[in-house]
């Protein structure tokens, strides 16, 4: 380990993360989806993986362990319409997504999580641009997937994988 504990770092980068975006208007690239990755998995107890091309940034403990991948978006401004979620990388192995999403302090809010197979369906109903970047929009994102944590309630009972991807009580319909 390096001579700074990982955690001290992150509430250094959101600092950062802030500060720049008071200063230009614009988010430093790369800074919100290392966010997402470390609140993913302090929240949900997901394990990151270290190699970028495997397909999937975490593990779950959960048996059998779930392959995710985390995309993080920052809401500056809560009205705005067809913000989108970092692209999905639909041609590597994975078994679901989970999405972050963070106020403009770049403190995580809410936390979903979407099977794939419900991903593949609703990204084979977008355009074929879309489709093909596997990018999804955050209000579709969040009508596809199940709330799993959230700042004023912490993490929601129980497993955050529901493989078959039906309803339970913490579904959202948003």
């Amino acid at each position: 380990m390096g001579v700074y504990e990982v955690g001290h770092l992150i509430v250094q980068a959101r600092q950062l993360a802030r500060d720049y975006y008071q200063s230009t208007g614009k988010s430093l690239p790369g800074i919100s989806a290392e966010l997402a990755r470390y609140d993913a998995a302090s929240q949900l107890n997901l394990v990151l993986t270290e190699d970028p091309n495997c397909g999937y940034d975490a593990l779950s403990r959960e048996q059998p362990a779930q392959r995710l991948q985390i995309r993080g978006r920052v809401i500056f401004d809560p009205e705005k319409v067809n913000q989108r979620v970092g692209q999905l990388r639909l041609q590597k192995p994975w078994d679901g997504a989970v999405l972050v999403l963070m106020d403009p302090l770049f403190e995580a809010t809410e936390m979903f999580i979407a099977v794939r197979q419900v991903i593949e369906e609703a990204a084979a109903e977008t355009s074929a641009k879309r489709r093909a970047k596997g990018v999804l929009s955050v209000s579709k994102f969040r009508r596809l997937g199940r709330l799993v944590w959230s700042r004023e309630t912490g993490r929601i009972d129980g497993s955050i994988w529901c493989p078959d991807g039906e309803s339970s009580p913490e579904r959202v319909g948003r």
